[in-house]
């Protein structure tokens, strides 16, 4: 015999709050739930990332040194939360000419922001090396370099009417001021080096296991975990809110007159 309309309306009025209670229950739950995994992600940051990415830079400041070189670290250079982060993301760079030496052939001299021009015939060493940068530019400072700043390089050519080459680059970095001219000169993968190997693998270890999405390779992602709970927490708060509505306007269809 089937259930009478009202009878089953009511039903669903009386049950509103056993239900919601329920949800607020799980809701609680899974931000426990969300507060560990979000632990678990800043210990695999602070306690692994980090300690392998100091570990990396102080090596690199020690075999590459600051007299000579500079080192550009991109955005995603130890950014572990996210997908796209790594500990390869890094350049050395050395300085290849300079305007406070006598010698033309080691100077650089100003066209405009996104050009400039050295004497002779040298396009050759001038090598794009995207999709990081492959050029940078700054100043001397107190026996160190200043404002310096990266850029790629788009076009080399040979002028033989002032027996210069040109180089224009991607930036409208190039200041009047910048006295000192930096190439590539080093990277992650060159040239292999088994401690900076090591360090990276290490260090991807603790960032596969934030970013690894759920599928058949796994389901430890600590980032799809907690994303997938606050999807569930915002689900249980949407039925609390439907369940606690019902109560008002499915009262007066399932007592009829009510009103």
């Amino acid at each position: 015999m089937s259930i009478p309309v009202q009878e089953t309306l009511n039903q669903m009025i009386s049950s509103a709050d056993a239900k919601s209670e329920g949800c607020q229950n799980s809701i609680n739950q899974i931000k426990s739930q969300i507060e560990d995994l979000t632990n678990q992600k800043t210990a695999l940051k602070e306690g692994v990332g980090d300690v392998l990415a100091n570990e990396l830079t102080t090596y690199l400041f020690q075999t590459y040194p600051q007299s000579e070189d500079v080192i550009w670290f991109g955005p995603n250079f130890n950014n572990i939360y996210i997908p796209s982060g790594s500990l390869t993301e890094w350049r050395v760079f050395i300085n290849t000419f300079d305007n406070t030496k006598l010698d033309v052939r080691y100077k650089f001299y100003f066209v405009s922001d996104t050009e400039f021009r050295v004497f002779g015939d040298v396009p050759d060493i001038f090598k794009k090396r995207p999709p990081f940068p492959d050029i940078s530019f700054g100043t001397h400072f107190e026996g160190t370099y200043n404002d310096v700043s990266y850029t790629n390089i788009s076009e080399v050519y040979y002028d033989g009417t002032s027996s210069s080459t040109h180089v224009i680059v991607k930036d409208p970095i190039i200041k009047e001021s910048n006295d000192v001219l930096f190439l590539y000169k080093a990277s992650f993968w060159d040239p292999a080096d088994k401690l900076t190997s090591k360090l990276q693998s290490k260090w991807e270890f603790a960032h596969d296991y934030i970013v690894r999405p759920m599928g058949p390779q796994g389901t430890y992602g600590l980032n799809d975990m907690i994303d997938k709970l606050s999807m569930a927490k915002g689900m249980m708060a949407a039925n609390i809110s439907k369940y606690q509505d019902s109560k008002k306007i499915l009262y007066p269809f399932a007592n009829p007159g009510s009103e």
